[in-house]
C-alpha cells in the first residue's frame, strides 16, 4: 500500500521546480520503463499486479505493487499507466574534445516538451549522442518530454549551456 504523502511526493514532480529540487524525474509506462530502468537509478518504483512481475525483474530497487487507483492519482498521463518510477537525472559534463569530433545537435527554445522529447528521439535514431540545448528549451525531464522520447533519454546526453558561448567554442 503507498501512503497519501507518497502518492502527494510523485505527483508533485510534475513541476520543474521539484525536479530540481530533487533530481529526479517521472517514468511512466511499462514500455519506457523497461527501456529505461537500467541506465538510470531508481528512487522510487511501483507497478500494478499485472505489470509487477516483469518491472521487479528490471531493477534492484525494491518495487512498490500499488492499485490502479493509487497510480491514476500519481500520474501525469490521461491514461494511467501500469508501472512508473522516480529516476535520479545523471550528472553528465560537457567533454569539449569528444563532441567536437562528433554529430552535436543543439536546440534554441523548443518549447513544447513532446517536440523536445520528439527531437531526442529523431536524434538518437540519427546516432546524434549529444544535444545541447538553450535554457529557453523545455525541460528534458518533463513527464511530457520523458514519454515522447520513448525511451531515447537513457541514449542521448543532453546539456543546457549558454549556446552561443558554447557553439563558438566547439567551432
Amino acid at each position: 500500500m503507498i501512503s497519501k504523502n507518497q502518492i502527494k511526493f510523485v505527483y508533485s514532480f510534475g513541476k520543474k521546480k521539484t525536479r530540481d529540487e530533487h533530481q529526479l524525474f517521472l517514468a511512466e509506462g511499462v514500455k519506457i520503463l523497461r527501456d529505461i530502468l537500467p541506465y538510470f537509478e531508481a528512487e522510487f518504483v511501483c507497478a500494478t499486479e499485472e505489470a509487477y512481475g516483469e518491472i521487479k525483474s528490471l531493477t534492484k530497487t525494491h518495487v512498490e505493487m500499488a492499485t490502479h487507483a493509487e497510480i491514476e492519482k500519481m500520474t501525469q498521463l490521461q491514461s494511467p499507466p501500469k508501472a512508473l518510477a522516480l529516476l535520479k537525472m545523471p550528472q553528465r559534463k560537457l567533454d569539449f574534445t569528444s563532441i567536437s569530433k562528433s554529430l552535436v545537435l543543439a536546440l534554441d527554445g523548443v518549447q513544447d516538451p513532446g517536440n523536445v522529447g520528439t527531437i531526442l528521439r529523431i536524434a538518437d535514431w540519427f546516432g546524434i549522442n549529444t544535444v545541447l540545448c538553450s535554457q529557453q528549451t523545455a525541460d528534458v525531464y518533463n513527464p511530457k518530454t520523458i514519454q515522447a522520447t520513448m525511451g531515447a533519454i537513457a541514449r542521448v546526453s543532453v546539456s543546457y549551456v549558454d549556446l552561443p558561448s558554447t557553439l563558438q567554442t566547439l567551432k
